[in-house]
């Protein structure tokens, strides 16, 4: 019968060993820097044998061998079976009885776990069967993933280097098709391998997201379990190194366990000190903290230990933080206690009148700050009868403040908040027109608006008013409107009215030489001008 001993990524070679001490017998059988011992109470152990499909190890004992066995398996040695950190469970099988019993685990150490079997009479094969030891004989079976030698601290932005290969049970590597880097089941990243199953290539990470190793091959898919790309805010490679226990990651090129629990924090209910001085005093307190790995965890408060603390009560944060960077927050209250005997009101420190110019019908944002002091206290409360940030209306309105101490004395006082309107209205005028008339004038209608911010629309009285004759030449119109504040808003344009029959005396003075004509059309055209323009 030959049962087997998975050993993940590893090619053992049986080794047979016989000594002649019947007391103490220990056999090492080695692979790859592995070895195994042993140590028997009575009798002699003949043969060691490890089997080719590695599923167990046998063990030949010599006639009447009994007592004790006791053997220890390197940790590193099943560890390397056990990628994904789960612990191995074995068993042991005796022959010929064919009794099959899980031992007992008499030691776990960082090097090695012991089992202590008692010796079945009669038995000549003693088999340490392993039931977690490595995936069915039809899976491949990956070799152990390579960081950049587990150096490298993989953040994003960084470049490393990643090597590997992917090898069969009995240790024949397996061509590979593509090396794909998955992130959330869909493919980042895909590049060519060399057909003897060894793979090297390089990669960036360009986010904190969960990035895992896929390889195919003829016939089927590995997925990697374990992320190259852990999402935290302390990224680290998770590949497991056969150097480090089935508990433990790499980070930054030392085996370290894998701690994922947050320090616990012990913090004070309420600290509580009393003072004669008004400015407070120096308060001293205790925290503590505890973690399950780290023995001496990092706290940091604020406001910190021994600090002045202030009359009345100050809320306090503290954090602890454990190696790897896992916290824990917690808060309590420091309260000091005035000793003065306070018997004195608090005095307003700014209260004045205020005025606001009028947003609107409604009256304007008021926004305001009043403040006071006390011998003792540090923080006095003060309430007003109308608050701050709402809006006031048009018109003066009282507001009536008061302040009061712990102590109970109070002070009041009060302003007046006016909120007036002193914003004239706008107007809207035509723009300068220019109008032909052959008469003596021209009547001419306009249209002028005002709008005031307050009032809205507001009546439009213009000087001359829209529908008047204005006579040929120059005028300037003014318009003005009054809110019912007093403010008066204007506007004004100019009209031209052009004489369209007006002769031409330029050129009449040019062609007419003779003193009648001359004189004729200069007559003519003075008084004509002057008679119609004078007329109009």
């Amino acid at each position: 019968m030959k049962p087997f001993l998975i050993l993940a990524f590893l090619l053992l070679i049986p080794l047979s060993h016989a000594f002649a001490d019947p007391e103490t017998y220990i056999v090492p059988f080695e692979g790859n820097g592995y070895s195994v011992t042993t140590d028997l109470e009575i009798g002699t152990i003949e043969q060691i044998d490890v089997a080719t499909d590695f599923n167990s190890i046998i063990l030949v004992l010599s006639p009447n061998s009994g007592g004790s066995l006791v053997i220890s398996i390197p940790r590193d040695l099943l560890d390397a079976k056990l990628p994904d950190g789960t612990d191995d469970i074995l068993e042991v099988e005796f022959f010929p009885s064919n009794t099959v019993i899980v031992p007992d685990e008499t030691q776990t150490t960082a090097t090695y776990r012991t089992l202590q079997i008692n010796v079945l009479a009669n038995s000549e094969e003693v088999e340490i069967l392993g039931t977690r030891l490595g995936p069915p004989s039809s899976e491949p079976i990956p070799s152990l993933l390579s960081v950049d030698g587990f150096t490298t601290h993989i953040t994003v932005g960084d470049s490393v280097t990643i090597t590997g290969s992917l090898i069969t049970n009995d240790g024949e590597p397996i061509a590979l098709e593509t090396i794909n880097l998955l992130e959330d089941d869909v493919t980042v990243d895909t590049q060519l391998s060399d057909t003897n199953g060894d793979y090297t290539f390089n990669w960036s990470p360009s986010s904190d997201a969960d990035v895992t190793l896929q390889l195919t091959y003829s016939g089927g898919t590995f997925t990697d379990g374990n992320p190259l790309l852990e999402s935290s805010t302390d990224l680290y490679s998770v590949v497991v190194d056969p150097f480090c226990q089935s508990d433990e990651i790499v980070v930054n090129g030392a085996c370290q366990l894998d701690d994922s629990e947050d320090p616990v924090l012990n913090v004070p209910e309420l600290v509580e000190a009393e003072t004669e001085d008004p400015n407070g005093t120096s308060v001293s307190y205790e925290v503590s903290a505890t973690d399950n790995l780290d023995t001496d965890v990092a706290i940091s408060c604020s406001p910190g230990s021994s600090t002045l603390f202030p009359i009345g009560s100050t809320l306090v944060t503290c954090t602890a933080t454990d190696d790897v960077g896992n916290t824990d927050t917690k808060y309590f209250s420091v309260t000091v206690n005035s000793l003065v005997t306070d018997s004195a009101a608090p005095d307003f420190q700014s209260i004045e009148d205020l005025t606001f110019e009028a947003e609107g019908p409604g009256g304007s944002l008021v926004e305001y700050e009043v403040s006071a002091t006390d011998n003792v206290d540090t923080d006095v409360t003060v309430s007003c009868s109308h608050e701050s940030g709402i809006v006031y209306p048009m018109g003066k309105t009282t507001v009536e403040c008061t302040a009061t101490d712990d102590a109970g004395n109070a002070k009041t006082g009060s302003f007046f908040v006016t909120v007036q309107d002193t914003t004239a209205p706008e107007l809207a005028v035509p723009s300068d027109e220019s109008v032909e008339t052959s008469t003596g004038g021209k009547v001419f209608s306009f249209i002028a608006t005002a709008f005031d911010n307050i009032d809205g629309e507001l009546v439009t009285e213009c000087n001359p008013e829209s529908g008047s004759v204005f006579s040929i030449g120059q005028r300037t119109i003014s318009c003005y409107a009054t809110d019912s504040s007093g403010n008066t808003g204007t506007g004004q344009f100019t009209l031209t009215v052009i004489d369209i029959f007006e002769p031409d005396t330029t050129q009449e003075t040019i062609t007419d030489t003779t003193e009648g004509t001359t004189g004729g059309a200069t007559e003519g055209t003075t008084g004509g001008a002057t008679e119609g323009t004078t007329g109009g």
